[in-house]
Protein backbone atom coordinates (compact mmCIF):
# COMPACT_ATOMS: atom_id res chain seq x y z
CA UNK A 1 0.00 0.00 0.00
CA UNK A 2 1.80 2.91 -1.09
CA UNK A 3 0.32 6.93 -0.18
CA UNK A 4 0.83 10.01 -1.08
CA UNK A 5 3.20 12.22 0.31
CA UNK A 6 1.63 14.96 3.41
CA UNK A 7 0.71 14.03 6.78
CA UNK A 8 -2.96 13.50 5.93
CA UNK A 9 -2.58 10.37 4.76
CA UNK A 10 -0.31 9.45 7.16
CA UNK A 11 -3.01 10.36 9.60
CA UNK A 12 -6.04 8.66 8.06
CA UNK A 13 -3.29 4.99 7.32
CA UNK A 14 -2.63 5.27 11.28
CA UNK A 15 -6.07 5.90 12.28
CA UNK A 16 -7.21 2.92 10.64
CA UNK A 17 -4.39 0.85 12.23
CA UNK A 18 -5.54 1.96 15.31
CA UNK A 19 -9.67 1.38 14.88
CA UNK A 20 -8.25 -2.06 13.89
CA UNK A 21 -6.53 -2.78 17.03
CA UNK A 22 -7.88 -3.25 20.71
CA UNK A 23 -9.34 -0.17 21.86
CA UNK A 24 -8.33 -1.27 25.41
CA UNK A 25 -5.65 0.50 26.79
CA UNK A 26 -5.46 3.90 24.02
CA UNK A 27 -5.47 6.82 25.79
CA UNK A 28 -8.36 9.09 25.33
CA UNK A 29 -8.61 12.80 25.08
CA UNK A 30 -5.40 14.61 26.89
CA UNK A 31 -2.67 13.49 24.79
CA UNK A 32 -2.52 16.25 21.83
CA UNK A 33 -1.65 16.09 18.33
CA UNK A 34 1.48 17.65 18.26
CA UNK A 35 4.27 17.71 20.86
CA UNK A 36 6.46 20.80 21.48
CA UNK A 37 9.88 21.24 22.33
CA UNK A 38 11.27 19.95 25.80
CA UNK A 39 14.68 19.48 27.54
CA UNK A 40 15.30 17.15 30.33
CA UNK A 41 18.53 15.74 31.32
CA UNK A 42 19.68 12.36 32.07
CA UNK A 43 20.43 10.19 34.88
CA UNK A 44 24.17 11.72 34.43
CA UNK A 45 22.72 15.61 33.96
CA UNK A 46 23.23 15.85 30.23
CA UNK A 47 20.17 17.51 28.83
CA UNK A 48 18.77 15.63 25.89
CA UNK A 49 16.07 18.47 23.63
CA UNK A 50 13.34 16.84 21.81
CA UNK A 51 14.85 18.75 18.74
CA UNK A 52 18.04 16.37 19.00
CA UNK A 53 15.80 13.61 17.69
CA UNK A 54 14.13 15.78 14.75
CA UNK A 55 13.29 13.72 11.64
CA UNK A 56 13.17 10.68 13.67
CA UNK A 57 10.00 8.81 14.37
CA UNK A 58 10.54 8.57 18.71
CA UNK A 59 8.77 6.54 20.86
CA UNK A 60 8.29 7.55 24.72
CA UNK A 61 7.54 5.78 27.34
CA UNK A 62 6.73 7.62 30.71
CA UNK A 63 7.30 5.44 33.74
CA UNK A 64 8.29 5.14 36.78
CA UNK A 65 10.88 3.39 39.51
CA UNK A 66 7.72 2.71 41.91
CA UNK A 67 5.24 1.71 39.05
CA UNK A 68 5.00 -2.26 38.73
CA UNK A 69 3.46 -2.34 35.12
CA UNK A 70 6.50 -0.22 34.23
CA UNK A 71 8.34 -2.98 35.38
CA UNK A 72 6.42 -5.52 33.65
CA UNK A 73 6.40 -3.66 30.22
CA UNK A 74 10.10 -2.61 30.30
CA UNK A 75 11.29 -5.73 28.17
CA UNK A 76 9.19 -5.32 25.06
CA UNK A 77 9.67 -1.63 25.10
CA UNK A 78 13.91 -3.02 25.21
CA UNK A 79 12.57 -5.34 22.23
CA UNK A 80 11.33 -2.30 20.50
CA UNK A 81 14.57 -0.86 20.59
CA UNK A 82 16.93 -3.55 19.83
CA UNK A 83 14.34 -4.36 16.61
CA UNK A 84 13.76 -0.94 15.66
CA UNK A 85 16.76 1.01 16.57
CA UNK A 86 18.27 0.19 13.15
CA UNK A 87 15.77 2.00 11.43
CA UNK A 88 16.11 4.71 12.81
CA UNK A 89 13.47 4.57 15.75
CA UNK A 90 14.76 6.73 18.75
CA UNK A 91 13.21 5.19 22.29
CA UNK A 92 13.27 7.56 25.21
CA UNK A 93 11.82 6.53 28.78
CA UNK A 94 10.91 9.36 30.99
CA UNK A 95 10.41 8.82 34.50
CA UNK A 96 7.48 10.87 35.90
CA UNK A 97 6.32 11.43 39.59
CA UNK A 98 9.39 9.71 40.64
CA UNK A 99 11.76 9.60 43.91
CA UNK A 100 13.23 6.89 43.21
CA UNK A 101 17.27 5.58 42.43
CA UNK A 102 16.72 6.10 38.52
CA UNK A 103 20.66 5.58 37.96
CA UNK A 104 20.25 2.26 39.79
CA UNK A 105 17.18 0.78 38.16
CA UNK A 106 18.90 0.96 35.20
CA UNK A 107 21.33 -0.57 35.85
CA UNK A 108 19.75 -3.22 37.44
CA UNK A 109 17.34 -3.79 34.83
CA UNK A 110 20.12 -3.26 31.27
CA UNK A 111 18.22 -0.43 30.41
CA UNK A 112 19.52 0.05 26.78
CA UNK A 113 17.32 3.05 25.56
CA UNK A 114 18.15 6.48 26.37
CA UNK A 115 16.24 7.59 29.81
CA UNK A 116 15.73 10.89 31.18
CA UNK A 117 14.70 12.31 34.71
CA UNK A 118 12.02 14.66 35.89
CA UNK A 119 9.45 14.91 33.32
CA UNK A 120 6.43 15.72 35.45
CA UNK A 121 5.94 19.00 33.66
CA UNK A 122 6.45 16.87 29.77
CA UNK A 123 3.79 14.28 31.32
CA UNK A 124 1.27 16.75 32.56
CA UNK A 125 1.61 19.05 29.70
CA UNK A 126 0.72 15.90 27.17
CA UNK A 127 -1.79 14.74 29.57
CA UNK A 128 -0.35 11.76 30.48
CA UNK A 129 -2.84 9.90 32.71
CA UNK A 130 -0.10 7.69 34.85
CA UNK A 131 2.20 5.19 34.22
CA UNK A 132 3.33 3.19 32.08
CA UNK A 133 1.92 5.28 29.35
CA UNK A 134 3.33 5.40 25.39
CA UNK A 135 3.20 7.70 22.92
CA UNK A 136 4.61 7.11 19.35
CA UNK A 137 5.83 10.33 17.39
CA UNK A 138 6.19 10.65 13.47
CA UNK A 139 8.92 12.68 13.05
CA UNK A 140 7.01 16.01 12.96
CA UNK A 141 6.37 15.68 16.35
CA UNK A 142 2.98 14.31 15.70
CA UNK A 143 1.42 12.09 18.05
CA UNK A 144 0.24 8.99 16.04
CA UNK A 145 -0.61 6.44 19.19
CA UNK A 146 -0.54 6.73 22.86
CA UNK A 147 -1.29 4.34 24.85
CA UNK A 148 -1.56 3.36 29.12
CA UNK A 149 -1.97 -0.41 28.13
CA UNK A 150 1.14 -2.46 30.62
CA UNK A 151 0.54 -6.05 28.54
CA UNK A 152 4.29 -6.74 27.39
CA UNK A 153 2.74 -9.75 24.92
CA UNK A 154 -0.98 -6.95 23.28
CA UNK A 155 0.39 -6.30 19.65
CA UNK A 156 -0.82 -2.52 19.90
CA UNK A 157 3.04 -1.18 20.15
CA UNK A 158 4.88 -3.12 17.99
CA UNK A 159 1.90 -2.80 15.16
CA UNK A 160 1.99 0.41 15.76
CA UNK A 161 5.86 1.47 15.28
CA UNK A 162 5.82 -1.17 12.53
CA UNK A 163 3.18 0.74 10.73
CA UNK A 164 4.78 3.97 11.10
CA UNK A 165 7.91 3.05 9.83
CA UNK A 166 6.68 0.77 6.55
CA UNK A 167 4.76 4.22 5.98
CA UNK A 168 8.31 6.60 6.89
CA UNK A 169 9.97 3.84 4.35
CA UNK A 170 7.33 3.68 1.60
CA UNK A 171 7.63 7.64 1.86
CA UNK A 172 11.07 7.64 1.20
CA UNK A 173 10.95 5.64 -1.94
CA UNK A 174 8.53 7.66 -2.96
CA UNK A 175 10.47 10.51 -3.10
CA UNK A 176 13.87 8.63 -3.96
CA UNK A 177 11.87 7.82 -7.43
CA UNK A 178 10.09 11.78 -8.12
Amino acid sequence: MRFKTGSRSLRLFLAAILLSLSAQGVAQGGVPGFVEEFSLADVNGQVHRLSDYDSQPKLIMFWATWCPYCKRLFPAIQQIHADYASAGLQVLAISVRDEGDVAAYIEEYDLKMQVLVKGDEVADSLGVPGTPAVVLLDPTNQVVFATTNSDPEHPGIPQAVNSLLSYLKSRSTDHQSD
